[in-house]
C-alpha cells in the first residue's frame, strides 16, 4: 500500500505497472458458492466426461498480467486432477466420451483499484509536512485488489444442473506448490457441498 502526498500517484502506478507485469498468480482466502438443481437425479450419475474449456476471461488492461491461454494451460491439469479426485470419490467415475454428465471449467481474472484520501477536508496541517499546497495534508492510499475466479459445471442433457464458484485475491507471493494447495483446496470445498446421494 502507498501513502503519501499528493502528487504521489504516478509513482505509485509506475510501480503497479511493474509488478502486475511481471508477477506470477493466485490467491490465499477462498470464498465459495454452489448451486444445483433440486429435481437432478444425483443418485444415478455413475460416470462423466470433460468438456473442452474456453479460453479465460480477462478485466484487465492488456500486457498487466500474464498471457490467459499460458495461465490455463499451466492451471488445466491442476484443476481436471482435483475435480477427478473429488467425483471419483463419490464413486462417479471418468470416462473418454458419452459419460452420465459432462463436466467444464471457467478461469477468470480481473483487477480492482481502491483509493482514497484523507485530508482533504480537514482544516488542520499534518505537523510531518514542510510545505504546504493548496488542500496540503492529505495522505492518499491506493490499493491493487487482484481477484481470480474458477467455475465449475456439471452439465446434464446441454443444462448445468451443479455450478461450484470459488473465488479469491491473488497474492503473487506465493509458489507454485501453495498456488496449487489453493486451487486442489477450492475444489475440494466446492465438492464438499456436493449433493448426498
Amino acid at each position: 500500500m502507498f501513502r503519501g502526498p499528493r502528487g504521489g500517484l504516478a509513482l505509485l502506478f509506475a510501480a503497479v505497472s511493474l509488478g502486475v507485469g511481471t508477477a506470477a498468480l493466485m490467491a490465499a482466502k477462498i470464498e465459495v458458492d454452489v448451486q444445483h438443481n433440486p429435481n437432478a437425479n444425483f443418485a444415478a450419475i455413475a460416470s462423466y466426461t470433460w468438456l473442452p474449456s474456453p479460453p479465460p476471461t480477462t478485466e484487465a488492461a492488456p500486457g498487466t498480467m500474464r498471457d490467459p491461454l499460458a495461465v490455463q494451460r499451466e492451471l488445466d491439469p491442476i484443476i481436471v486432477g482435483a475435480v477427478d479426485v473429488e467425483l471419483q470419490k463419490r464413486g462417479i467415475r471418468k470416462l473418454a466420451k458419452d459419460g452420465d454428465v459432462q463436466v467444464v471449467y471457467y478461469l477468470s481474472h480481473g483487477a480492482t483499484i481502491n483509493a482514497h484520501t484523507l485530508g482533504s477536508y480537514y482544516s488542520y496541517a499534518a505537523d510531518f509536512y514542510v510545505y504546504l499546497p493548496p488542500g496540503g495534508g492529505q495522505t492518499t492510499a491506493v490499493r491493487v485488489i487482484e481477484e481470480g475466479s474458477l467455475v465449475i459445471d456439471v452439465v446434464d442433457d446441454a443444462r448445468a444442473i451443479w455450478r461450484g464458484t470459488a473465488g479469491a485475491q491473488i497474492n503473487r507471493e506465493n509458489d507454485d506448490a501453495k498456488r496449487y494447495k489453493l486451487i486442489r483446496d477450492a475444489v475440494k470445498k466446492l465438492f464438499d457441498r456436493w449433493p448426498k446421494k
